[in-house]
């Protein structure tokens, strides 16, 4: 016990750092991005939210949904839910035509966007086909992801007037049905000046290099790992470390070993010493509940060889023939998460596993065999580590310049 003391208290104030730096920093270090999507009838609007606020995850910004009933005007609702959060960006999603029938022929997405202190709305409509509605979810996503990145960045966004979207959806409601005869073209309007503080730039600045940085896409864990393993060893504990790869915002795929301690068997003719070496690929997924507090289910396949070193023997030979077997097991996870800083998360983790392949441990005495160690067929385990995550990738900005 003595021997894990000191691995447990490195963590302990190694998570305390992590806190401190996150106190000092704290969410109110990183700008807010408020994401309104009024209610509609149907599920576009649902998806929608849902689609574009993963894509925000990937921005190093915090994100607040705001779901109002239909129908309050865009300008004066976003100026409000600017003022009441000091928002650094307002994106509002208005969902044009489409019902719970699905959508038409003329529908789209008006995404309207409000930077603080702006003189209007900006904004970029989105067509809906009504064959292919999830392909627009995505190019809106796309989108909002795109101008909020570059905006967070301080780069300039080439957008409509919101007047001239207001404009193009009275147009699309006058176009004649089909097979009637096109009217005369009317003279081009000049196109209307940006309403926005940006507009008086003659050019647009080059990119930083913070608006170049994505997601993260590696990450390293280090911490606490322990269950319950045989009856006559109990709980064992060990330090266990991971590497994971990062494919989106939120999920993770991870390789890890753990470092247990050996667990010493004693009995009256043979003392011996098992030597686990567990390594477990998992994956997981993290909900965020709410600001830097998430939720993370998951699942892990481990495959865990067990040296047995036999330290005396008295006469009583050992049963088993072989010195190494291998155990395996299958195990869902739930945790709870805790973001210290845009880059280090502390989570605690329980889990209940089922093993696949097991072996009993034995000495046989002159008139029968004594099992000294019987591995349980299901076991609980439970862990706290540090998640560091590292190596970014290029962001939804940058991809959208190329």
């Amino acid at each position: 016990m003595r021997a894990r003391l000191p691995a447990i208290a490195l963590l302990a104030t190694i998570g305390a750092r992590g806190a401190s730096a996150r106190a000092a920093t704290g969410d109110e270090g990183r700008p807010e991005v408020v994401l309104v999507v009024p209610q509609r009838a149907g599920e576009l609007d649902e998806r929608a939210a849902s689609t574009v606020q993963s894509h925000l995850l990937e921005e190093p910004c915090t994100i607040a949904l705001r779901r109002p009933a239909a129908g309050g005007d865009p300008f004066e609702e976003a100026r409000r839910y600017a003022r009441e959060r000091d928002a650094a960006i307002v994106l509002w999603i208005e969902l044009e035509g489409a019902d719970e029938r699905g959508a038409g022929e003329r529908d789209a997405f008006l995404l309207y966007v409000l930077e603080r202190d702006a003189a209007g709305l900006v904004g970029r409509r989105v067509e809906i086909m009504p064959e292919a509605p999830s392909a627009a979810v995505e190019t809106l996503a796309n989108v909002a992801g795109a101008v909020a990145s570059a905006l967070l960045a301080g780069d300039a966004v080439a957008l409509e007037p919101a007047e001239t979207l207001r404009a193009a959806t009275a147009d699309e409601a006058r176009e004649p049905v089909a097979n009637a005869p096109a009217p005369t073209a009317a003279p081009a309007r000049p196109p209307a000046a940006e309403p926005s503080r940006r507009a008086s730039k003659p050019e647009a600045r080059a990119p930083s290099p913070a608006g170049r940085e994505g997601p993260r896409r590696m990450g390293l864990s280090l911490g606490y790992s322990g269950n319950i393993f045989a009856s006559g060893v109990g709980w064992q504990s060990a330090i266990a470390a991971a590497i994971s790869w990062l494919p989106a915002p939120g999920a993770r795929v991870s390789l890890g070993y753990d470092f247990v301690f050996p667990s010493a068997v004693e009995t009256p003719l043979a003392a011996f010493s098992l030597r686990r070496h567990p390594v477990s690929l998992s994956g997981a997924y993290r909900f965020v509940i709410v600001r830097g507090l998430d939720v993370e289910l998951g699942a892990r396949v481990t495959v865990d060889p067990i040296a047995r070193v036999t330290a005396s023997d008295q006469g009583a030979p050992a049963r088993e023939a072989r010195a190494v077997y291998v155990f395996s097991g299958v195990a869902p996870t739930v945790g709870l998460g805790y973001q210290l800083a845009p880059e280090l998360r502390l989570g605690l983790f329980v889990g209940v596993e089922a093993v696949l392949s097991r072996t009993r441990y034995s000495v046989q005495l002159p008139d029968r065999r004594m099992i000294v160690v019987d591995p349980y067929p299901v076991r609980a385990l439970a862990g706290l580590r540090l998640d560091f995550s590292f190596l970014r990738a290029r962001s939804s900005a940058a991809r959208a310049r190329e």
